[in-house]
């Protein structure tokens, strides 16, 4: 039987490399996104190119009983699921910290943090039962560095997706399932149009493109991963070096 592999946000950019590289590689896949008429374009096009099955899901990520449906759903569909991607973020441009309000913080943590919480606190329980799992997490170069150009929520939440990925490396590990993060650069994606950001600084001398990404969640997702977990790699071009 083919695994499973569900990917957040995957209807565009990072998310939508990293679901067609994994199907490529011989993967079921679920494209889970708000935007449910792109996702459907995604797995249609997956079907097609990779024939696998790809399954596309509408869901709200930041809204538990959402995530808790979308994943009884795939359960119901596939009968197991071996990987989650948690993808799914928006972007922020930075302005004065004190001029961003609660509802501001609000919504970019529910999106780019506890939208993991809520995808892992859902498929932990599986992923024990059957001793077996793969949790990878999208963070970001701006998690570490505070960003220059990201607003302080985005650089808090990706921070706090690096720490808890450590936290479930940690409990999960003796149940045989492991969890590990990326963090990318500048990505060029539709999340990242319009920000001003300095080519000089890579020491490649280009931004990323999504499959840069995209490529290395799939080697993630991969039994050639089985021995890494806790890990944040690092997919920046030479942007920082840790």
């Amino acid at each position: 039987m083919k695994k499973v592999a569900i990917v957040t946000g995957s209807a565009q950019g990072i998310g939508k490399a990293a679901v067609r590289r994994i199907a490529k590689d011989g993967m079921d896949v679920v494209i889970a996104d708000l935007n449910y008429e792109k996702a459907l374009e995604v797995a249609q096009e997956i079907i097609e190119e990779y024939h696998v099955k790809a399954l596309a899901i509408k869901v709200d990520v930041a809204d538990e009983e959402s995530v808790k449906e979308m994943i009884n759903e795939v359960v119901k569909a596939f009968g197991t699921v071996d990987v989650l991607v948690n993808n799914a973020a928006m972007g922020s441009k930075t302005k004065n910290f004190e001029d961003f309000s609660k509802a501001d913080w609000d919504l970019i943590m529910n999106i780019n943090f506890m939208s993991v919480v809520n995808c892992c606190k859902h498929i932990i329980p599986l992923f024990k039962a059957k001793r077996s799992g793969k949790i990878i997490n999208v963070s970001s170069m701006a998690g570490f560095t505070g960003g220059e150009l990201a607003s302080p929520m985005y650089s808090a939440a990706k921070a706090a997706v690096i720490s808890v990925t450590k936290t479930l490396a940690k409990q999960l590990g003796p149940h045989g399932v492991t969890a590990n993060a990326i963090a990318p650069s500048t990505v060029i994606t539709e999340m990242t149009e319009g920000f001003d950001y300095d080519v000089s600084a890579v020491a490649l001398g280009r931004f990323a493109k999504p499959e840069d990404m995209g490529d290395v969640i799939a080697f993630l997702a991969s039994d050639d991963s089985r021995y890494i977990t806790g890990a944040t790699i690092h997919v920046n071009g030479g942007t920082i070096m840790l």
